[in-house]
């Protein structure tokens, strides 16, 4: 016999933006600190500090291809007595040289092999002209010239990277020129994705009347890799209780679970019902937005379940919104990247709004009487025109009181894309 479900309330007031991301944050810990390969590691969060166990770089060397040389040998006029000194060493990378440049002396040095003994400037192969072992220098440079000081990047035992800093290809850079193979961070969560509906098809079949291509799962799976979770697709579910609550059950073995669609009212929304049996406590259903109303968040003791709108756009939107800084913050990030950075522009354009609701219109950067600012990447914001998203670099934040927004006055957009941002604003 099937445990029964407790009974569900559909006539839940909404909630507000600001409640929801606080009870959705107060459940996302961070998850446990692992040991990780660098090769691995890239868009993960430090869960220590990293030190330098040496200093980087470790040896004075040469920044460029030419000669070492005493500078106390550079002094002097070059014209019409040219400055010439014997050349007792040839020093490629990777070598150590053992003697030591005295007065008149000169090594040809390659960019980066160490420094000899006695030189502490480097003059470039094109400022010299060498002849039958001697090098005559045709321009002098200031002493110290294209030398890199032992330590000059980084000294020993000081902080390379700091807790919680997001490892980007010049952080892992970093590190590995510390000599450093895996470096200790938060790992990465196992996320699943359910899509809901018998009308669903997966594209590539044939599409049978009143039926759909599936697609909110492209969208989903992708942005969740790009943040750095390990995705799972789970499949469709069809209007079945049976099968929609074998998947969720599936589902419910990782950290978080997306369903897309089957949160709404309707007579075969099956997904409230089927999490409750499954052993998840609903935490809210529905909050005072737009998109994505039908929003549900739930959990077990191991697993955060988001229960997303259907609609493409509309369970996009929620992801950006929430699900993405709820996985953030599992993942070590620091407070300040949670959420998208936050901007203050003018719109271009006249916007409206229903009242009672935060709006998230999506909207891209242009320019405005030489300003940078705000234009709808459509007039017809509907959550089923889902091009609204192709040009989205930001989302408006527009307060639940407003409801006509003129031409010129600024609103509140969390930036998507800033490199957009720069783009428009190089114009």
């Amino acid at each position: 016999m099937s445990k029964r479900s407790p009974a569900l309330r559909h006539d839940q007031p909404l909630l507000s933006c600001e409640r929801a991301w606080g009870k959705i944050l107060a459940r996302a810990k961070p998850l446990e600190k692992i040991s990780v390969p660098l090769d691995d590691a890239c868009g993960m969060a430090l869960a220590e500090s990293v030190r330098a166990p040496r200093a980087v770089p470790p040896f004075d060397n040469s920044a460029m291809d030419g000669f070492a040389v005493r500078a106390a040998d550079l002094r002097g006029p070059i014209d019409p007595s040219p400055i010439c000194l014997e050349i007792v060493a040839t020093i490629p990378a990777g070598t150590h040289w053992r003697g030591k440049i005295q007065l008149g002396q000169a090594a040809k040095i390659m960019t980066g092999a160490a420094m000899p003994r006695g030189a502490n400037t480097v003059v470039p192969v094109e400022s010299t002209r060498e002849e039958g072992g001697w090098v005559e220098i045709l321009t002098m440079p200031a002493m110290g010239s294209n030398v890199r000081r032992r330590g000059g990047d980084l000294g020993r035992g000081r902080v390379a990277l700091r807790r919680r800093a997001r490892l980007t290809p010049a952080a892992l850079t970093l590190i590995a020129s510390l000599g450093l193979t895996h470096i200790t961070c938060w790992r990465r969560p196992r996320v699943a994705i359910l899509a809901s509906g018998s009308e669903l098809i997966v594209p590539g079949q044939p599409l049978p009347r009143g039926h759909i291509y599936e697609s909110s799962h492209w969208a989903l799976c992708e942005t969740l890799r790009a943040l750095g979770a390990e995705v799972t697709f789970l499949g469709i579910a069809r209007d079945d209780r049976a099968e929609t609550r074998r998947l969720i059950r599936r589902g419910l073995r990782g950290d978080v679970l997306l369903t897309a669609g089957g949160v709404s009212v309707g007579e075969f929304d099956f997904i409230r019902d089927e999490l409750a049996r499954c052993g998840a406590d609903e935490i809210f259903w529905r909050v005072a937005q737009r998109p994505g109303k039908p929003l549900l968040f739930a959990a077990t003791e191991q697993t955060l379940v988001f229960g997303l709108p259907g609609n493409p756009v509309s369970s996009l939107v929620s992801t950006e919104m929430y699900v993405k800084p709820a996985l953030r913050q599992m993942m070590g990030f620091a407070k300040s990247e949670i959420f998208p950075p936050r901007l203050r522009l003018p719109t271009a354009e006249q916007i409206t709004k229903p009242p009672r609701l935060r709006t998230f219109h999506r909207a891209s950067f242009t320019v405005a009487e030489g300003r940078v600012a705000l234009e709808l990447t459509r007039s017809d914001q509907s959550s089923g025109i889902f091009s609204t998203m192709l040009d989205a670099h930001a989302l408006t934040n527009l307060p639940p009181r407003l409801t006509v927004i003129e031409p010129g006055e600024e609103v509140e957009c969390f930036v998507l894309n800033p490199e957009a941002l720069v783009r428009v604003m190089q114009r």
